[in-house]
């Protein structure tokens, strides 16, 4: 073999060699444990797929909302009338800060800062989230119609639904307050037909008492609740239910016991209800005239008291109510002088006479300071008590007076006075 055939053949030989090689490495790439090629593929269709979820989150769409409609800075003196009170807003973002609103991440809000009584067009401002845009607002404008507050005081009323239990009754609801103030627009007051509060005593068969929410219904029934300020809000209400049985009204007398502070005295004692219905046996019934209160306490009271005290209950006996409301007014004790000159003499024996004229007399009076206050002179009549004087002479007796009600005699000047009793009638 020549010299250029070996070289040949040995340059053939590396060829080979090399390119037995390149192959061998290509190989590689794809069989354990490297794989490589697998790996630089699966890292190129994680970029070409967070390209593609990138181009698809930051390509601008629009979306239509339905937004509620507000009213701000409107005037506390001025009430608004029916209005629009909803709009579509359609705003332009990118998908993913699209996909984070609802429609509560949207204001939209008429501003009525300074605008007085009557009809005004307002533009429909709105805020939005960070991120995106307006691109329209449906209607964009709304007119409005405001007037002058009113305010009304109705009648509380009870709407019981459903039936009490078999054999049971319901007495007369009582409510507190038992009525309500509404203020708002004339045209709604005008409108209102009823404001109620509905209590179910479906099945009931022991007294109903809970605190319900005022509703305020117009002629046709319709609930208008939402165009009044309503005060208050709820009642509480109690709904007496009874065993169909004989019944009895009784009156109800507060117990009071103890005395108010020195210097101040009880001008009146009020009880509410004054009488409540009593359910048992009729011959027991029959038997009982009046209730009384469990005992009040005034010990050391220089002030007007007022709490609900229970009924104490005879045995067997069901009542309409088990407690009642008792006002007892405490005022400062006053005084007063009036001088009078008219002096009778009482239970002077028939055929006997006296001569009480030209005798005056000073008397001082006290009690509460509103009765004292409304006393007149000629309610303040001097007199002699002449029982036991059967015939004629001369006698001292202590004055007395007549007095009204709740008022007490402290003194007369003189205490008592002599006179002359004689035979014949004056």
């Amino acid at each position: 073999m020549t010299d250029s055939e070996k070289s040949s053949e040995k340059t053939i030989s590396e060829n080979n060699i090399s390119e037995g090689k390149k192959f061998s490495w290509r190989k590689d790439l794809w069989q354990p444990p490297r794989f490589i090629g697998y790996k630089i593929c699966a890292v190129l269709a994680a970029l070409l797929i967070w390209g593609y979820v990138m181009a698809s989150n930051n390509t601008l769409t629009d979306t239509l909302y339905t937004v509620p409609l507000e009213m701000h800075n409107l005037n506390s003196e001025l009430a608004l009338m029916e209005t629009t009170n909803q709009v579509q807003v359609r705003v332009q973002g990118n998908s993913s800060d699209l996909d984070k609103i609802t429609s509560s991440s949207i204001a939209a809000y008429l501003d009525l800062t300074d605008i007085k009584a009557g009809n005004t067009t307002l533009e429909v401002k709105i805020d939005l989230p960070s991120g995106v845009q307006l691109v329209s607002v449906t209607p964009n404008t709304v007119e409005v119609s405001l007037e002058t507050v009113s305010t009304a005081v109705f009648p509380l009323e009870v709407k019981t639904i459903g039936q009490p239990a078999s054999g049971y009754t319901l007495m007369d609801p009582v409510t507190s307050p038992d009525e309500v103030t509404l203020s708002g627009a004339k045209d709604y007051i005008n409108s209102v037909g009823s404001v109620i509060v509905s209590a179910d005593v479906d099945d009931l068969d022991s007294n109903y008492s809970k605190n319900l929410l005022i509703q305020v219904l117009d002629f046709a029934g319709n609930n208008i609740t939402d165009k009044f300020s309503v005060n208050p809000s709820t009642a509480n209400i109690v709904i007496p239910v009874v065993t169909d049985s004989p019944e009895k009204s009784l009156a109800v007398n507060a117990s009071v016991i103890g005395e108010p502070a020195k210097g101040y005295q009880v001008s009146r004692v009020v009880v509410e209800p004054s009488t409540v219905k009593a359910f048992g046996d009729l011959a027991q019934l029959n038997s009982i005239y009046y209730l009384e209160t469990e005992p009040i306490n005034l010990t050391g009271l220089k002030k007007s008291y007022s709490q609900n005290v229970n009924i104490v209950v005879p045995g067997g006996i069901t009542l309409s109510q088990s407690s009642v409301t008792v006002i007892v007014q405490i005022e400062p004790v006053s005084t007063a002088t009036f001088k009078r000159d008219i002096i009778y003499a009482q239970n002077l024996a028939a055929g006997l006479s006296c001569d009480l004229s030209g005798i005056q007399v000073e008397v001082v009076v006290s009690g509460p300071e509103t009765y004292i206050d409304s006393v007149a002179a000629n309610e303040i009549v001097p007199y002699v008590d002449c029982s036991g004087i059967s015939t004629p002479g001369e006698y001292t007796l202590p004055l007395s007076a007549t007095l009204p009600a709740n008022v007490t005699l402290v003194s007369t000047d003189p205490a008592q006075i002599t006179f002359k009793v004689s035979e014949g009638a004056k």
